[in-house]
């Protein structure tokens, strides 16, 4: 054999293992830092999907409180939305029906002036016919003028068309409260809102229909 041959055969020497305290140590747990320790993190109730009403758009502002309307009844927070509710609810009431919609505008305007027609009407007449009888009793006008012993105008249609148009507004106000997800508010308040304070219920409605379709 020569010495190539040799230098092969040589066995080779390999580390010996570990000792077993060594060993050991490498098993042990590491210890992470206090700030490195994983914690659990809290996980958030799943919330259900917000329902977004045809017609409004997706993230709008939530009503105030306890779910009513964003403004108060007596409340005036534009003044363009405002002045037209109190100069020409007419028109902005039914432009409150066709945004929401609820009602075509043709068609709100339409059943709003009908019966406003109707009760303005009569009302003059009754109005005419009440200071002309106060006309004939002051000045003794009964034996000149026939009018003067005119029966009054029949108000039952004056009265009509006022409830009407009552009602007609009440049935809007209900359904801007379920289309909008608002307060369920009592139906008599709503009812006499209408009844009592037209202007400010109109501008309550347009303002929080405008604000939710973010006109403004």
């Amino acid at each position: 054999m020569d010495v190539a041959q040799q230098n092969y055969a040589v066995p080779v020497a390999y580390p010996a293992a570990a000792p077993q305290a060594q060993q050991a140590q490498y098993a042990q747990p590491v210890a992470y830092p206090s700030a490195m320790t994983p914690q659990a993190v809290p996980v958030a109730a799943p919330v259900a999907p917000t329902a977004i009403v045809a017609g409004v758009q997706a993230g709008q502002p939530p009503a105030a409180g306890n779910g009513d309307f964003i403004s108060g009844i007596c409340e005036c927070h534009s003044c363009g939305v405002c002045c037209c509710s109190w100069c020409c609810g007419c028109v902005r009431w039914p432009m409150t029906m066709s945004r929401a919609n609820l009602l075509s505008f043709p068609l709100a305007m339409f059943l709003y002036f009908l019966p406003a027609i109707i009760f303005w009407y009569f009302y003059i007449a009754y109005i005419n016919w009440y200071f002309t009888s106060w006309n004939c009793y002051l000045y003794n006008y009964y034996a000149f003028y026939d009018w003067c012993y005119a029966y009054p105008p029949d108000t039952t249609l004056m009265y009509l068309g006022f409830i009407s148009a009552v009602l007609l507004g009440f049935w809007g106000r209900r359904k801007l409260r379920t289309k909008f997800g608002l307060y369920n508010e009592n139906p008599c308040v709503d009812c006499l809102l209408w009844w009592c304070c037209r202007p400010c219920v109109i501008n309550q409605e347009a303002y929080h229909v405008d604000k939710a379709m973010g006109r403004l």
